[in-house]
C-alpha cells in the first residue's frame, strides 16, 4: 500500500503534458498551477473534494496585489502547515512571481516538483534551477501527511 506522499507524487506525474489554461484543472485538457495542485491533493485523498480555489484568485493577481491570496488561503485553510525544513515528496512548494507569492508546485522527490506555467504544459521542474531557486518562498505540507514517513 502506498503512503499518502507516494499517492500525491504518482497523481502529480499523471498531469504531465496538460497544457496551461487559467483557473482550470482538467487533466489532459488544461490547468493552472494552483488549480492543478488542488486537484492533485484532492485526487490523492489529502484534501477533501469540496475544497475550492482561493476566493478572488486569478492568474495575474501577482502583478498588482500587495498580499498573496495563495498564502492567505494556505494559512487559513486548516489543510496545510508551513514546513521549516527542505520540502519533501507531497509538499506544496510556493514561489514569488511578480509582487507576491503566486506560483506553486507539488514536490515529487528531493529536487523535482510538478507544475505548469503560462505557455507551457505541466511537467517536472528542478527546484535547484535558478528560475525556481531564486523565487522559492517556502513549502506547505498537507495536514493529512503529518505522521507519515
Amino acid at each position: 500500500m502506498k503512503t499518502l506522499a507516494e499517492r500525491i507524487a504518482v497523481e502529480a506525474e499523471t498531469w504531465t503534458g496538460t497544457p496551461f489554461y487559467p483557473r482550470q484543472a482538467i487533466k489532459g485538457a488544461g490547468c493552472d498551477c494552483v488549480a492543478m495542485a488542488l486537484a492533485i491533493y484532492q485526487r490523492a485523498g489529502a484534501v477533501p473534494p469540496t475544497v475550492e480555489l482561493p476566493a478572488g484568485y486569478k492568474v495575474g493577481n501577482s502583478d498588482h496585489l500587495d498580499r498573496s491570496l495563495v498564502l492567505d488561503w494556505l494559512s487559513g485553510s486548516g489543510l496545510f502547515n508551513p514546513v521549516a525544513e527542505w520540502p519533501s515528496s507531497g509538499d506544496l512548494v510556493v514561489f514569488r512571481v511578480g509582487r507576491v507569492v503566486h506560483h506553486c508546485g507539488v514536490m515529487l522527490d528531493g529536487h523535482d516538483f510538478m507544475s505548469v506555467t503560462r505557455g507551457y504544459a505541466a511537467r517536472r521542474y528542478d527546484i535547484r534551477d535558478s528560475t525556481w531557486h531564486n523565487r522559492f518562498a517556502g513549502a506547505w505540507r498537507p495536514c493529512a501527511l503529518n505522521g507519515e514517513g
